[in-house]
């Protein structure tokens, strides 16, 4: 039955199709004219197969790449080229540089590449990068990426990793670098997603000046600020947010009062945004802590296109309007 239904849909001209593959049970090797597709999980292992069965991929999209075939580090060798792929997007994986590595080899035609990783410490040597690009994926013109990885004194040794002429020279893709005292991030230019949390304590790479600041956070609409996160001397840019969230601390809504009145230089909050004035009262089991209307009424006047305010308790609310 597979085999068959295989045949036909080898028959159709599909660009694109949803529909669940089970590859181990086409037992007749017959290909599938599919060049798009979307997967929720996959693994290294299923990926072989899926590039044996649609051999002109152009676009793959893998909302989660997983490492389960990845066992007393083997894998199942191939030698199965997706030679037509020339788009890969990966949106979260915990996978090994190794496993990045066998992939990436597959896919000599590749051009854009952009890719999540996080808590595999290995994945931030720029080095192996380069010669993994240099051998396998010399067509590749857009690479993007975030990386994240648990902070420890090993990664004081790895600051100025993506920094010389290979990447900003010879490709013009720029890296970040911020940490705080739990991870630590690396993400090309401009940050891939639309939210970006702006935590406290966050120290960032000189390197963030080589590009125009308003480039770095272009992508991002959702905006999170944590507590006391606006005490140092941030130079962050946020120019397209729609969404702002403000997170507890007594402090953060002075801070963010003066912030205001410093003609939006640091964060603009003058597009259309819905205000989010989550945890409001703070300390609730001591003291009672409520930002003053002063306070909010300095915000509302910088958000003139504003369209929602959401209040945690009812009781803020009246305390704004009694």
């Amino acid at each position: 039955m597979a085999d068959e239904i295989c045949e036909i849909l080898s028959k159709l001209l599909l660009p694109n199709i949803q529909m669940r593959l089970t590859f181990n049970s086409i037992t007749n090797y017959i290909t599938i004219p599919i060049t798009s597709l979307t997967f929720y999980q996959y693994s290294l292992n299923d990926l072989w197969q899926l590039f044996k069965y649609i051999p002109m991929l152009k676009y793959l999209h893998l909302e989660t790449l997983d490492d389960r075939s990845y066992i007393n580090n083997r894998l199942d060798p191939a030698d199965i080229y997706a030679l037509h792929l020339q788009q890969l997007v990966v949106d979260y994986s915990k996978c090994s540089f190794e496993i990045y590595r066998l992939l990436l080899k597959q896919t000599p035609n590749l051009k854009i590449l952009t890719i999540n990783i996080e808590y595999e410490s290995d994945i931030i040597d720029d080095v192996r990068w380069q010669n993994l690009i240099e051998s396998s994926l010399q067509h590749l013109d857009i690479f993007n990426f975030i990386f994240v990885i648990r902070i420890d004194d090993i990664i004081l040794t790895k600051v100025h990793q993506f920094q010389n002429d290979f990447w900003h020279k010879y490709h013009h893709w720029y890296v970040n670098y911020e940490f705080n005292s739990f991870h630590a991030i690396f993400y090309t230019i401009s940050y891939l997603k639309n939210g970006y949390n702006l935590k406290p304590n966050m120290k960032r790479s000189h390197g963030f000046t080589l590009m125009n600041n308003s480039k770095v956070f272009k992508n991002v609409t959702d905006l999170f600020l944590f507590m006391d996160v606006l005490n140092e001397n941030y130079e962050y840019y946020f120019q397209n947010i729609t969404s702002l969230t403000l997170y507890q601390d007594s402090m953060l809504f002075k801070e963010l009062m003066i912030l205001i009145n410093n003609n939006n230089k640091k964060i603009n909050l003058s597009n259309r945004f819905k205000l989010l004035l989550t945890y409001l009262i703070l300390n609730i089991k001591n003291t009672c802590y409520i930002i003053s209307s002063t306070i909010l009424l300095q915000i509302l006047k910088k958000a003139q296109k504003l369209t929602l305010i959401s209040f945690v308790i009812k009781n803020e609310l009246c305390q704004y309007f009694s």
